[in-house]
């Protein structure tokens, strides 16, 4: 969320610095400052009124149902469950490394000399052919995918400064001497969108989102040194354009060999698949789990003679491939009202007569509801593992 609030930020400073900037003189002294910090402050009273305004009729008429309870229930609390329950952090400050290295070799090139320039961006090139001929060293494939992920938010936040920077020089400037910036509105709009696109990975930043962020970013680097460049900080035709050459080369090359199929932090794991042979399967997934999935299938059907069975904690797919119901409202555990718990679910068992229950022995999202567990346990007596599936049972049989 960093990028998007550091070009929040440099468009406020933009719009009240354009205030200032036709001023010129004026804007100068005590009483252009002035001016300016009224638009700033003006500008972010205005959008917060204009956030607040839907969000304030829209619990009025909560309120007015009186179901305002509700309204906070599904709007901040479960997703605070949710976030906790499913929340995969960006990677660590040390992932940063990765992406300082092309930052420090952008700005290292513009400041030697000519001859150890050339030296630099060939030994750049070189180093960026090894790296792509290694891609499937752990290690290696690792470095260079945290380097892409977090280098995106680090142009936006570089893009935001140059924004910010750019109009308060053109909002102190006096009449006589020309705008320097660059065309801010092209270089927002380009910003923007890596900006928004990074929420995606909130709260869930797997490696797999980076996918969509890192083809924008690469444009966002692009746009970056353009302006800059057009500032006078640098010039590309010298030695940021080519090593920027370098740096995005081994960018794309390394997005088209390297995370495919789901982009996790590794080389692809080639794994055996093969279709899901129950009434309601029909997908492809892994040898193994398709042979775990077939067996729970079975044998709940078997011992089951109504219309319920219950699965916990976190075991959806039971329901749909099964073809049985979920006595409760629940098919993530994390979610579920916790107090009381237990004696709620205990009654819905008696209620639709379950006779079978199923254990996940391996959850990845709820915790374990370990009174429930230890009380099913002694409910239904019989047992058997399939996989991790634990399937237990009140009847004798089968």
């Amino acid at each position: 969320m960093v990028p998007t609030v550091a070009l929040g930020a440099a468009a406020v400073v933009t719009a009240a610095g354009s205030a200032g900037s036709s001023g010129s003189a004026v804007s100068n002294t005590s009483s252009g400052r002035m001016m300016w910090f009224r638009e700033i402050v003006t500008t972010v009273g205005m959008f917060a009124a204009g956030a607040a305004a839907p969000i304030a009729l829209w619990a009025l008429f909560y309120a007015s149902q009186g179901a305002l309870g509700d309204l906070i229930r599904g709007v901040v609390i479960l997703p605070t469950v949710r976030f906790a329950a499913t929340a995969y952090p960006p990677p660590a400050l040390l992932g940063a490394l990765g992406a300082l290295v092309p930052v420090t070799l952008l700005v290292a090139v513009e400041l030697v000399a000519p001859l150890q320039r050339a030296w630099l961006v060939r030994g750049s090139a070189l180093a960026a052919v090894t790296l792509l001929l290694a891609w499937k060293v752990p290690v290696v494939y690792m470095g260079v995918w945290l380097g892409v992920s977090l280098m995106v938010p680090l142009v936006v936040v570089t893009g935001a400064w140059v924004l910010a920077r750019a109009s308060l020089s053109d909002s102190h400037r006096s009449e006589v001497e020309p705008a320097r910036s660059v065309s801010n509105p092209h270089l927002a709009a380009v910003l923007w969108a890596p900006a928004v696109f990074t929420l995606v990975q909130f709260p869930w930043a797997g490696p797999v989102y980076m996918a969509y962020v890192a083809p924008l970013g690469a444009l966002a680097l692009f746009a970056v040194l353009a302006a800059v460049s057009e500032g006078g900080v640098v010039d590309p035709k010298r030695g940021a354009g080519p090593m920027l050459t370098v740096i995005c080369g081994l960018l794309i090359a390394f997005t088209m060999i390297g995370p495919h199929r789901g982009g996790l932090l590794g080389p692809e794991q080639v794994v055996e698949t093969r279709r899901l042979e129950v009434p309601r399967g029909g997908i492809r997934i892994p040898v193994a789990e398709a042979e775990e999935l077939e067996r729970l299938v079975a044998v709940v059907t078997r011992l089951t003679t109504g219309d319920y069975v219950f699965g916990t904690p976190d075991v959806p797919e039971l329901y749909f491939l099964s073809g049985l119901e979920n006595p409760t409202r629940t098919l993530f555990d994390a979610f579920a009202e916790q107090e009381g718990r237990t004696a709620r679910v205990l009654a819905l068992l008696a209620e639709h007569e379950v006779e079978v229950i199923v254990l996940n022995t391996q959850f990845t999202l709820s915790d374990p509801p370990i009174e429930l567990i230890q009380t099913l346990e002694l409910r239904y007596p019989n047992a058997t593992r399939i996989g991790r599936f634990i399937v237990r049972w009140r009847a004798d049989g089968a």
